[in-house]
C-alpha cells in the first residue's frame, strides 16, 4: 500500500466511501486503538464494514478484522464465542483440566520443560 496521502484518500473514498479526513476522525475518536482489542496502532487500522449491508462500523486491527470476517458478521456466533469462553464445555464433561506446565496445572514451576 502506498504512503502517498492522495492514493490513500482515493482508495478510502473508492472502497469505503469515506475520506482521509473522516478516517482520521474515526482514528481519533477511537484514540488510535482497535475498537475490539484496544491495542494502539501507530499506523494502520482496517476500516471494518458489514459485508452484507456495506455499513462502515469503525476501525479494527488486522487480527480483529479477520475474526469478524471468519464469523461472517454473525452476532449469534459472537454470542456463542462469549458463552464458550465463560462456560467451556470441556469443564462440564471432564472437570477442570489444565495443559501440563501451565499456570493452572499442579506443580507448575513457570519453567519450560
Amino acid at each position: 500500500m502506498s504512503d502517498d496521502p492522495r492514493v490513500i484518500n482515493s482508495r478510502l473514498q473508492r472502497v469505503y466511501g469515506i475520506s482521509g479526513d473522516e478516517y482520521v476522525q474515526l482514528f481519533r475518536a477511537q484514540h488510535g486503538r482497535c475498537f475490539v482489542c484496544e491495542r494502539a496502532k501507530a499506523q494502520h487500522l482496517a476500516v471494518d464494514h458489514n459485508h452484507r449491508t456495506g455499513l462502515v462500523r469503525g476501525l479494527l486491527c488486522a487480527h480483529c478484522n479477520r475474526v469478524v470476517g471468519y464469523l461472517n458478521d454473525d452476532r449469534r456466533k459472537f454470542a456463542r464465542f462469549a458463552e464458550y469462553l465463560a462456560n467451556p464445555p470441556a469443564v462440564a464433561v471432564l472437570g477442570k483440566r489444565y495443559v501440563p506446565n501451565s499456570p493452572g496445572a499442579a506443580g507448575y514451576t513457570g519453567e519450560e520443560q
